[in-house]
């Protein structure tokens, strides 16, 4: 079977959108370095009741200080990206734990990397990323609808040859 032009326009269409709609977005928060330990080891959502078909969870929140000093809210999990004066980059995935000891040496550790020492001095920014549920739901609605007018549009046009 051969797809014509606008069969193959809207099937690309389609996985691109679907493509937008898998990866979700993630929003990043600017944290202080010295901050880390106190998001160390924060829990995952657990379940704390049932309603019916609805599952009702407890999001653990840890409150701490930005670069410029305001409190910031982390809610639930996260990962933690710490980027250094050099260049380099590390990244942490949740569960993450941090210490600092009394010379100024962060040891950090996630899921995917085992303990690692930074000197808090050599740290240029650290940053958490999450999940961020709103955002992916409008990009999930704006995709489909450009999928949606795109193919109705094709649609029509061809209708009228």
């Amino acid at each position: 079977m051969k797809l014509s032009h606008s069969h193959r326009f809207i099937a690309l269409v389609l996985l691109v959108t679907f493509s937008a709609i898998s990866s979700g977005c993630y929003k990043n928060v600017a944290i202080r370095p010295d901050q880390i330990p106190q998001l160390s080891g924060m829990p995952s959502p657990t379940v704390v009741g049932q309603s019916g078909n609805t599952t009702i969870y407890a999001i653990p929140v840890a409150t701490v200080l930005a670069p410029d000093g305001t409190n910031v809210q982390i809610r639930g999990e996260y990962n933690l990206v710490l980027r250094m004066n050099g260049g380099q980059e590390f990244t942490f995935d949740h569960p993450v734990r941090g210490t600092i000891d009394p010379g100024g040496v962060l040891d950090v550790n996630g899921a995917n990397r085992p303990a690692t020492r930074f000197n808090l001095g050599d740290i240029r920014e650290s940053f958490v990323t999450q999940y961020d549920a709103v955002a992916s739901v409008f990009a999930i609605m704006g995709a489909s609808l450009l999928a949606f007018a795109v193919s109705l549009g094709i649609t029509f046009a061809a209708i009228g040859r």
